[in-house]
């Protein structure tokens, strides 16, 4: 029997797929949570479930049916989908369902391991751009830049001293990930004639690591921008 090749990962993840889709389908969701309960039937989670589908007296399709209905359900979700497919083949034990099911969504499941790979890789380029920054950081190539000096845009902390007795701070989004932080509100301050101090944390961490190659925690980035304050502020 397929079911018998179910684990315990398997399991968890039928229970939150049931779950995630109760509100859109309660019969699928209950041919999902039934094996979920076949498998861990003292699990309080699934048994509270299993119990609430009895009451409300849910008729359940058979399992391979459910598995085609809940993957087209989460067609819009694509790490969902990625985490379901592999349990879903295991379930579907008609050759025809079986044969169809793959046909429909063996691609998706391909493209959403390529994007997981993608995915991992982009994180590693990531850490060694931010080792090499970091390194530059630190050897003092890339440290406190003025606004218009070419290196400022990979520097952690930029500033315009105009002696102007007010001064904005400014911080970088974390959007942006691989790129440089943009200056998309510098039009307006610049306009104001105020001085700039804009800020960026390249590791993207709400500054609780430091400014790459100046700081090293948030105690001392704030004493660090402190002392980058020009003598000509008042506000």
């Amino acid at each position: 029997m397929p079911q018998d090749r179910i684990l315990q990962p398997d399991v968890n993840v039928l229970c939150e797929i049931a779950i995630a889709l109760e509100k859109r389908d309660a019969a699928v969701a209950r041919a999902l949570m039934s094996v979920a309960h076949a498998h861990r039937p003292q699990g309080p989670v699934i048994s509270r479930k299993m119990q609430e589908y009895r009451q409300r007296k849910l008729a359940a399709p058979d399992i391979g049916t459910a598995c085609f209905g809940a993957a087209q359900m989460l067609r819009g979700d694509m790490a969902a989908l990625s985490k379901f497919l592999p349990v879903a083949r295991k379930l579907v034990a008609d050759p025809a369902v079986a044969d169809r099911f793959e046909r429909k969504f063996g691609l998706v499941a391909g493209i959403a391991q390529t994007l997981n790979e993608l995915r991992a890789q982009n994180d590693i380029l990531r850490a060694k751009l931010n080792e090499i920054h970091k390194a530059l950081c630190y050897s003092d190539v890339f440290r406190v830049r003025e606004i218009d000096d070419p290196a400022g845009r990979v520097s952690p902390v930029e500033v315009m001293d105009r002696g102007s007795p007010d001064t904005v701070l400014a911080f970088g989004g974390m959007l942006t990930r691989l790129s440089m932080p943009t200056k998309e509100f510098f039009g307006s301050l610049v306009r104001r004639g105020a001085n700039v101090i804009f800020v960026k944390d390249f590791q993207q961490c709400w500054y609780l690591n430091g400014l790459m190659g100046l700081t090293s925690g948030l105690d001392d980035t704030v004493d660090h921008l402190r002392s980058r304050i020009p003598a000509s502020t008042r506000t």
